[in-house]
């Protein structure tokens, strides 16, 4: 569980991050919507996972790549902007946040789900009884 200093860490990082990713969209990312969604960082404070979310799904990877070869200027910009707020500002290691994708797979797998109606004459509750009984 982190503490509470990760935690206003990671939400001060979350903070700068997303408004270097809304500042410099147009130069850095060619007009590429980026969302940060979470960043947690480690107990020493030394590294952040950033978590990104992107509004063109199909060329998230190509956006991500953009991200990655804007690492360093990311990280230049987020020091000059927290200099004073922490002591050394962490490593960046940024991810792709599919949990969306993920959501809606699961979601999907519950819609092909065939629960019978129980007023069904056809359905017979010794049917669907589990094999841990």
């Amino acid at each position: 569980m982190p503490s509470t200093r990760q935690r206003k860490v990671g939400k001060l990082l979350q903070k700068e991050l997303a408004e270097i990713f809304q500042t410099q969209m147009h130069s850095w990312f060619g007009g590429a919507f980026i969302t940060v969604t979470e960043v947690t960082v480690t107990p020493d404070l030394k590294v952040a996972k950033v978590y990104l979310s992107f509004f063109d799904k199909k060329e998230k990877n190509n956006i991500m790549d953009v991200v990655l070869d804007c690492s360093r200027k990311i990280k230049v910009t987020l020091a000059s902007n927290i200099r004073n707020q922490v002591r050394a500002i962490p490593d960046l290691n940024f991810y792709i946040d599919d949990t969306e994708e993920i959501s809606q797979s699961v979601e999907e797998m519950f819609k092909k789900i065939d629960i019978p109606d129980e007023n069904d004459p056809k359905y017979k509750p010794e049917d669907y009884k589990s094999n841990e009984e």
